[in-house]
This record gives structure tokens, C-alpha cells and sequence, in this order.
């Protein structure tokens, strides 16, 4: 069955516990990347086709009443490739999984 990264996660972890981290960071093409196409345009129809503004997904919550920190891909975005958006997110998740 597949399963949004998204709803894997509110699937997984207690309901009402939930709190999503780095969800203000938004990717930016720095670069001005270009194949067979422009990286901002497959970056607007990956948020388009999945509702996502990055590949990576980060909820700190609860796991039967227990304190956790949780990520998720979403291969629809991309194929869940990692940008700068990716990073920081795994980053904030570390650091919140840490107590920092």
C-alpha cells in the first residue's frame, strides 16, 4: 500500500502530538540549474503534484506516550532527492532528537 511520507508519519506517531519542523524552509535554486530542464520548474511541479515544498518531511511527536523524532521521504517529490532543504530539515531533526 503506498503512503504519502506525510501521512506515514501522522499514521505512526500519536494523534495530537504532532509538530513539524522546518516546514518555513523552502528550497532555492542558487544554482540556476539546468538539464532538460530548469531545476525551479521541476521544483514547482513537484510541490504541485505532491503538496510538499521539499522531499524530506520532520515531525517531533509521541510514539506510545514516548518523546520522538521522525522523518520521511516523499519519493513523489523528485524521487526524494536531497537538496538544501533536505539537509537542514535532517539537520533540525538530529538536533531536536538530541534535546538541543
Amino acid at each position: 500500500m503506498r503512503m504519502t511520507a506525510r501521512n506515514r508519519l501522522h499514521s505512526l506517531l500519536d494523534e495530537g502530538s504532532l509538530v513539524e519542523l522546518g516546514s518555513e524552509l523552502e528550497p532555492k535554486d542558487v544554482l540556476k540549474f539546468r538539464d532538460s530542464k530548469k531545476y525551479k520548474d521541476r521544483l514547482a511541479s513537484a510541490q504541485k503534484e505532491t503538496g510538499e515544498k521539499d522531499a524530506l518531511v520532520v515531525m517531533k511527536g509521541t510514539l506510545y506516550g514516548m518523546p520522538v523524532v521522525a522523518a520521511a521521504f516523499e519519493f513523489a517529490f523528485m524521487g526524494g532527492s536531497m537538496g538544501s532543504v533536505v539537509g537542514a530539515r535532517f539537520v533540525r531533526a538530529v538536533e531536536a532528537g538530541a534535546g538541543r
